[in-house]
């Protein structure tokens, strides 16, 4: 028997989808491998595992350092994501599956999100296009075109009326659909600042080889560095720079340092992420105010500059640069550390009202002079 036939009897009539894991650890990812093994008989289709690239559905560990980052990766890419989490809801995501992993929870996931790949587009990429049915009709036993029905007259091949109905005619232009945009999956963040910038870890971390660690538990960090300048080498190291930190580091941590707010460090992130370029979701063309007075440090004399101007009215980073006095590329810093602390209002310019049709403003024109006059 071929591998083909063992194959259909294996799973007959069931469709053949590839899912992925995200950002979890060994000890979890083996135990999805064997929950996904005991589930086999239970499922309406076939599930197998793949990479990230080609999966259909990916499961994301939002409880990890980077879970929310990979979690927006897989929806830009246009794939269903089941969210695994340990407060067992997530903003944004409606497929949560909480911890600790259950069969059953697991089994209902898996169905609602085969649901939606088999609805969606989306199927083509992890279903095995079905075989086509074998053929044995022989070519003797193929229908034949029906014959053209007897004509009184001779056909003249000069004469068009008379052969018109014998050209085959012409097929009908079928629609095609224009394919939906698929949207871009979100960057990589390229260095600690640029993730404190969107989001806070969700577990307490440390820089490798600098005395700076995030407690996100306590909404504190703990260095040795009152100052936030010194701190700006450890902000610029790539992502895999953050350990995760262990529970007794984290208690002597807590012991030794005076815990600062994190919102300090959030902010300074924002100032040193991106030098001199917008943050994701900026341009250069809105118009930007502070919500409220901010804490001004004084690491940063300019500031109170942009801070002033900022608070007098909503405008570009080019008029708040000439209207305080400071470089523009200041003022885009501090424009994304206002961001990162959350008082920063952005104030979008209004679509132009509609113009009246010529033909319509020249009837209302026209109407005042064919009223009566003392009306």
């Amino acid at each position: 028997m071929s591998a083909t036939a063992l194959k259909k009897k294996e799973y007959p009539g069931m469709n053949r989808l590839k899912i992925a894991l995200s950002e979890l650890e060994n000890s979890d990812a083996d135990l999805f491998r064997a929950a996904l093994a005991r589930l086999v008989n239970r499922l309406s289709h076939h599930w197998e595992w793949a990479d990230l690239a080609n999966a259909d559905l990916v499961i994301v560990d939002m409880d990890s350092l980077f879970g929310h980052m990979a979690w927006l990766k897989a929806h830009g890419a246009g794939k269903q994501v089941i969210t695994f989490a340990r407060s067992g809801t997530v903003h944004g995501s409606d497929l949560v599956l909480p911890k600790p992993l259950d069969d059953d929870a697991l089994a209902s996931l898996l169905e609602q999100a085969a649901e939606r790949i088999d609805s969606s587009s989306s199927s083509l990429r992890g279903a095995h296009a079905a075989e086509p049915p074998p053929k044995f009709q022989s070519a003797a036993m193929e229908p034949q075109p029906a014959p053209a029905p007897p004509r009184d007259e001779p056909i003249d091949a000069m004469n068009p009326s008379m052969t018109a109905d014998l050209a085959p005619a012409a097929p009908e232009p079928v629609a095609i659909p224009d394919p939906e945009p698929i949207a871009e999956p979100e960057p990589d963040p390229f260095n600690i600042a640029e993730i404190l910038l969107h989001r806070a870890p969700a577990t307490p971390v440390r820089v490798q080889g600098f005395d700076l660690l995030i407690d996100p538990e306590h909404a504190a960090y703990y260095s040795a560095e009152t100052a936030l300048k010194p701190l700006k080498a450890a902000l610029e190291c790539e992502p895999g720079a953050l350990q995760v930190l262990s529970t007794n580091e984290l208690s002597d941590a807590r012991a030794a340092h005076k815990p600062q707010p994190l919102p300090r460090l959030r902010w300074f992130a924002g100032l040193v992420a991106t030098p001199g370029v917008l943050a994701r979701g900026l341009r250069e063309d809105e118009k930007y105010k502070l919500t409220r007075w901010p804490q001004t440090e004084r690491e940063f004399p300019r500031h109170f500059r942009i801070a002033t101007a900022m608070m007098k009215q909503a405008a570009t980073p080019a008029d708040i640069a000439q209207a305080s006095g400071v470089p523009v590329a200041d003022v885009i810093d501090y424009i994304n550390a206002s961001q990162a602390a959350g008082w920063l209002a952005v104030e979008r310019d209004a679509p132009p009202p509609a113009q009246q049709p010529e033909t319509s403003a020249r009837a209302n024109v026209l109407s005042r002079f064919r009223k009566p006059f003392g009306r």
